[in-house]
């Protein structure tokens, strides 16, 4: 009995020994599958984070290969650079991909053309997602950038003068009067003198500090226009845009306000008057009628006249009287007269007149008026521009017979010698057989070519101060000779495009030839002045002696220096770069 008692303990512990070896068994198991679920997440985080790399590396090398492509210009990468980031197109299994880029420049060094170069460092950053890992790859190029502007002139240092044919500036800064015998327009230009045309002006932009005197028409449009000075027209006077004019007006032919101008004087007029804008002037006199229909914010400080009917909307505040040769009508409630209202017809008014009406006629409307004086009225205004006449000007003054231009200004001349105390001048369109240019002052001339095409078969120059020779835009002019005395430079200088041709030159001195974006063409072996020659293209110029050659010549100190133009010229720049060095890549 007491033997199968141990029997049955020793079963139970054998029992107790069975359960823990299972759970030993089944923990180690668990645990054997947990470190293989752990394992094989990893590998999948591992795969995961490896593909994402290669897809961010990918999306920054497609970048790189787009950047460095010969086709791709530089506006393409310019446009890229704006982009605050770019999606990189995968192909199915490799995730997303998002690139951005940046830039960092040099400062620019220009030449002496207005040209310049800077290098620019491009980082590329790329974001590869993929099972929800991020990694990114960077990639770093540099490049050397140049660019070339359209050579242009723009400051023209002393007065400027043509006659006999159409002159047209854009962007030049003129330092002194301007006489043109016909139509003269000016775009965006900076003018510190008067101007005498023979024919019709047109000034867009820009700005004139002076008076304006024109046998034709006068316009001014474009935004932000300035004049500081009177506008003297023989025909019509006509406002468009936006602009300043601080002077007053005189017109034979009439006056149309059709933009915003302010500062306005006394407009004058032996024609109508007309405004369909705001405007501010002092007076209006107008030997036909005046016109404003709507000029909200429009005001007249002083009193308006006209010898025809006057008529006005809404809008418009008279600080004085109003005069009409005929009938009077303000149909606006909101066009308030401050003076007193003379009419010879009828009057009606629907804004208050402050002072009395003066008239025969009847007076109707809903304004209230300070008291009716039947009375006759007669227009007497006799319209007269009291200070000009273009031909008095060209051939009445004493210097240069050109008005108050003095004797270091611009002219193109025909068969003439050009002394400072010439009293009269020749223009035509011909070509002319010889010019010739003295001075005996040390202050600079400057002789302005307005031609496409022009033969000078002896140009004489004896001058003790510098001369500037102008030829304008995409001009081939040729100049077969040139005898030159004196200790004066000459200098030749050929806007966007001018070509220049020259003969037997013989051997003067302090000779410069300028035309960077056009042509300089020899054709005599026996040249050689002493200078410089700055030129796009250069042809059989090695036969000139002692003829300092060179395409970006310094020109501090010189009086190419203040007249080229640096930065963005009269024409459109070109771009062109080179990546230099290797690309640098890093990723995560």
């Amino acid at each position: 009995m007491p033997q199968k008692n141990r029997l049955y303990e020793n079963s139970g512990s054998a029992l107790i020994l069975a359960v823990l070896l299972v759970s030993v068994i089944l923990i180690f198991g668990a645990s054997v599958l947990g470190l293989a679920e752990m394992a094989s997440r990893s590998a999948s985080s591992q795969v995961n984070s490896e593909q994402a790399y290669f897809t961010a590396k990918s999306g920054a090398d497609a970048i790189v290969a787009y950047l460095k492509n010969p086709a791709t210009t530089n506006d393409d990468i310019v446009s890229l650079l704006g982009r605050t980031s770019t999606s990189v197109d995968m192909p199915p299994g490799m995730g997303l991909c998002t690139v951005s880029l940046s830039s960092v420049q040099t400062a620019p060094v220009y030449d002496a053309y207005g040209n310049y170069t800077y290098s620019e460092t491009i980082t590329v950053s790329s974001l590869g997602v993929f099972g929800g890992a991020e990694k990114t790859y960077t990639a770093v190029l540099t490049r050397d950038v140049s660019v070339s502007v359209a050579a242009s002139y723009v400051n023209i240092p002393v007065a400027l003068a043509v006659l006999s044919q159409d002159l047209s500036l854009s962007t030049n800064t003129v330092s002194g009067n301007i006489f043109c015998g016909r139509n003269l327009s000016l775009t965006g230009c900076q003018i510190s003198g008067d101007i005498y045309v023979k024919g019709n002006v047109s000034i867009s932009g820009g700005s004139l500090t002076g008076n304006i005197y024109a046998d034709g028409s006068v316009t001014l449009s474009g935004s932000g226009t300035q004049v500081s000075g009177d506008i003297h027209s023989g025909g019509t006077v006509t406002l468009s845009g936006t602009g300043t004019l601080n002077g007053n007006i005189y017109s034979t032919g009439g006056v149309s306000v059709g933009g915003a101008y302010s500062g306005i004087r006394n407009i004058n007029t032996g024609g109508n008057f007309t405004a369909t804008s705001t405007f501010g002037a002092q007076t209006i006199r107008a030997g036909g009628y005046v016109s404003i229909p709507s000029g909200s914010g429009s005001s007249v400080s002083g009193s308006a006249s006209s010898n025809g009917y006057f008529q006005v909307g809404g809008g418009v505040t008279f600080g004085g009287s109003l005069y009409s040769g005929s009938y009077v009508s303000i149909t606006s409630a909101s066009s308030p007269v401050s003076g007193d209202v003379y009419a010879s017809g009828n009057v009606l008014t629907n804004s208050r007149v402050y002072g009395l009406v003066h008239t025969t006629g009847t007076v109707s409307g809903s304004g209230p008026v300070g008291g009716i004086v039947s009375e006759s009225y007669t227009a007497s205004y006799v319209y007269q521009d009291p200070s000009y006449n273009y031909d008095a000007a060209v051939n009445g003054a004493p210097e240069w017979a050109l008005g108050a231009i003095p004797p270091n200004s611009v002219t193109l001349l025909n068969n003439r010698t050009v002394t400072n105390t010439d009293t009269r001048l020749y223009a035509g369109n011909a070509s002319v057989n010889m010019l010739t240019l003295r001075s005996t002052q040390s202050s600079p001339m400057t002789v302005y070519l307005d031609k496409t095409s022009q033969t000078i078969s002896n140009l004489v120059v004896s001058n003790s101060g510098p001369i500037y020779f102008f030829l304008r835009s995409a001009a081939s002019v040729t100049i077969s000779s040139v005898q030159k005395s004196g200790g004066g430079a000459l200098f030749i200088i050929g806007q966007n495009g001018a070509n220049l041709s020259m003969g037997n030159w013989g051997s003067p001195a302090d000779v410069y030839l300028y035309t960077p974006s056009g042509r300089v063409t020899s054709t005599s072996n026996t040249s050689s002045f002493t200078g410089r020659v700055v030129a796009g293209t250069q042809t059989n110029l090695y036969r000139l002696r002692s003829v300092a050659l060179g395409t970006s010549p310094s020109l501090a100190g010189t009086p190419f220096e203040n007249i080229v133009r640096k930065g963005s010229a009269g024409g459109a720049s070109s771009t062109t770069y080179t990546w230099t060095g290797n690309v640098v890549y890093s990723g995560s």
